[in-house]
């Protein structure tokens, strides 16, 4: 979880995304992106966002037997419920869409 001392501002990401965006790599940067911002999303109403190796350890009764799940970030409402997000970061190579 990131506290507010850590939060990169907007500007800061749009740079990152920038130059992020332009090589290939495992988008472990759009996990740190999305995991700072993600409180800052009204729709997700989430009062805290980790990285899911982060949350898991202490949530045991929800990891799975070394299968990956696809979850990258859990994020807990302010009603004490969770959601899972995915982060995909892929080059567009080429195509549509």
């Amino acid at each position: 979880m990131q506290n507010n001392s850590q939060m990169k501002s907007a500007s800061d990401w749009l740079e990152i995304i920038k130059q992020k965006s332009k090589n290939a790599g495992d988008g472990k940067w759009l996990e740190d992106l999305v995991c700072d911002i993600a409180c800052r999303v009204p729709e997700w109403n989430l009062k805290k966002a980790m990285k899911w190796q982060d949350w898991y350890p202490a949530n045991p009764d929800l990891k799975s037997s070394n299968k990956d799940l696809g979850i990258d970030i859990v994020g807990e409402r302010y009603d004490g419920s969770n959601i899972a997000i995915q982060c995909k970061a892929r080059q567009n190579l080429g195509g549509g869409g």
